[in-house]
């Protein structure tokens, strides 16, 4: 699957969305699928993260992520069903002090599924991955 892309404004700082997103203990819940997730190591700005999704069936993977707070965190397959997982959140402060977040997923699927079901995976995929982030938000600072 080729690179896809979106880009959302939220409410808060670049850091205090940066923040949110390597909050990896509170994934469950907050976005949709997300069964469990598992920290497997962790430096201040590096982790390695064990996650359990439900999307059609039940699917575990690791990724290894790293980041700069408030401006960008990137990730990488580990190991998983995937044939690719890698992907990247760039942040970038607005003119009212809050977060321009570009989202970009480079995802190749380990089977064989066809394009029109993993073009719709996707499609309405990242407007709910956007709207649950959104709603972890507004929950976590209030914005």
């Amino acid at each position: 699957m080729p690179l896809v892309q979106t880009s959302a404004r939220f409410s808060i700082t670049p850091r205090q969305f940066y923040d949110m997103i390597t909050d990896f203990d509170a994934l469950p819940g907050a976005i949709t699928g997300v069964e469990s997730v598992e920290v497997l190591d962790a430096t201040p700005d590096a982790w390695v993260v064990e996650h359990t999704i439900r999307v059609i069936k039940r699917l575990s993977y690791t990724l290894a992520f790293k980041g700069r707070p408030g401006e960008l965190l990137e990730w990488d397959q580990v190991e998983g069903p995937f044939k690719a997982n890698s992907g990247r959140w760039l942040l970038e402060e607005d003119d009212d002090g809050f977060t321009s977040a570009h989202y970009e997923l480079d995802l190749e699927l380990g089977m064989f599924v066809p394009k029109a079901i993993s073009k719709g995976l996707i499609a309405n995929d990242l407007p709910r991955l956007m709207s649950d982030w959104d709603r972890a938000a507004t929950e976590r600072y209030g914005s």
